[in-house]
């Protein structure tokens, strides 16, 4: 199941549109599946310290790949920025693949619940159970390592940022009345 599907909870037939978000023109596939079976759960205090652990050597992470201000933030757009220069780094101490992902997946599920009124927990479905970011009242969520899984190991992958926007749009379409299931 592709990653967008698995953003906003959904498995019934998707649908190819252009959204427009911050005056940003993106290409989506979205659906909706308002009897989607799922069950949330806090997460556990494991994953609690790994995500805090990993959102602190993001912010090392971040100063080493990018000339940020001070006050480093998980801005998409600047995490979009440093896995660019991470990937074009040749340098002798350049972390793993799955450092990064670990690493900047917890930032990126950070940025999100900080920007669009998120939280993390665990979500479980008929495809297993995985930490999610998911919106406090609506059922529009992402799997931050997925996506960032996605953006190191594919060719053409979605930015974080385009993603990030995808989120918000679903979250204002959601808020303006839209077809998206509110949380159980």
């Amino acid at each position: 199941m592709g990653i967008l599907s698995f953003m906003f909870g959904c498995k019934n037939e998707p649908k190819k549109e252009t959204i427009e978000v911050d005056g940003k023109k993106i290409n989506a596939t979205t659906s909706t599946e308002n009897n989607y079976e799922y069950s949330l759960a806090d997460l556990t205090k494991e994953q609690t310290n790994f995500i805090a652990d990993k959102t602190a050597r993001a912010k090392v992470f971040i100063k080493k790949y990018h000339p940020a201000p001070a006050s480093v933030s998980f801005d998409s757009k600047l995490l979009d920025e440093v896995l660019l220069t991470w990937a074009n780094s040749h340098s002798a101490d350049k972390e793993s693949a799955e450092e990064v992902i670990d690493i900047i997946g917890a930032a990126f599920g950070q940025g999100l619940v900080n920007e669009l009124n998120c939280e993390w927990k665990q979500l479980t479905d008929e495809y297993g159970t995985d930490m999610t970011v998911i919106h406090k009242k609506y059922m529009v969520n992402s799997f931050p390592f997925s996506s960032v899984e996605k953006v190191v190991t594919e060719d053409n992958p979605r930015s974080l940022d385009e993603i990030k926007l995808i989120l918000k749009s679903q979250i204002l379409d959601a808020e303006n009345g839209g077809d998206i299931q509110e949380r159980k």
